[in-house]
């Protein structure tokens, strides 16, 4: 049934028309959407920096906001360029996970 109503919508030539609101409605009762994952960064959003340097050993600001995070991380990577070999990562503190592209990823939560 709910397959049948998700084709039916999908495929009306007036999907703003009141019919099609009241299959979305019927489908929604049908399938309840699944619920959001949970942002980066926890309920709090907060972000561990680190940026680790052979010759200089790691630093690095736990606490962040996805912003200051975000910021400290563009002022890091300016820094790439002049000492060959810093390594930064961005953890997200709720979960323990780095984020795989960083800029990107916390560009998305500004």
């Amino acid at each position: 049934m709910a397959a049948l109503l998700r084709r039916t919508i999908d495929e009306d030539r007036f999907p703003r028309s009141p019919q099609i609101y009241t299959l979305k409605g019927i489908l929604a009762k049908l399938e309840p959407p699944k619920p959001a994952p949970a942002p980066l960064g926890g309920e709090m959003g907060t972000f561990f920096v680190s940026a680790n340097h052979p010759h200089h050993g790691e630093m690095g600001t736990s606490g962040l906001s996805a912003e200051g995070a975000w910021y400290l991380y563009l002022a890091w990577m300016a820094r790439v360029a002049t000492e060959p070999g810093l390594i930064i990562k961005v953890v997200d503190e709720a979960t323990g996970q780095a984020l795989g592209n960083p800029k990107a990823e916390l560009r998305r939560l500004l």
